[in-house]
């Protein structure tokens, strides 16, 4: 991510208030199911942190999940074998 830390000579942004931003946006997603759609644009990181000038929500009815339990974001190596073809389903063995 050379834009973030420090292009050209620039001063490097505040990564962790992004980061932070990013997990936000997740547990409310999570929280609120409820909420169809969000848009935040811009997003304004600097080196004295992060601000979202906009926000755009999009709120409907809840739908049933299918998936009672916690969801997990897949690795970069299983996002990788899914958008292939080669993901594996099953269980692993040891020897």
């Amino acid at each position: 991510w050379p834009l973030l830390d420090g292009y050209r000579g620039a001063e490097r942004v505040d990564v962790a208030a992004l980061e932070q931003l990013i997990v936000r946006v997740g547990r409310l997603a999570e929280d609120l199911p409820d909420v169809l759609a969000l848009e935040l644009e811009p997003v304004i990181v600097s080196a004295g942190g992060m601000t979202v000038a906009g926000a755009d929500v999009t709120v409907g009815p809840v739908t049933a999940r299918l998936d009672p339990g916690p969801r997990r974001l897949p690795s970069p190596d299983q996002r990788r074998r899914q958008e292939s073809g080669t993901a594996q389903s099953g269980t692993a063995q040891s020897r």
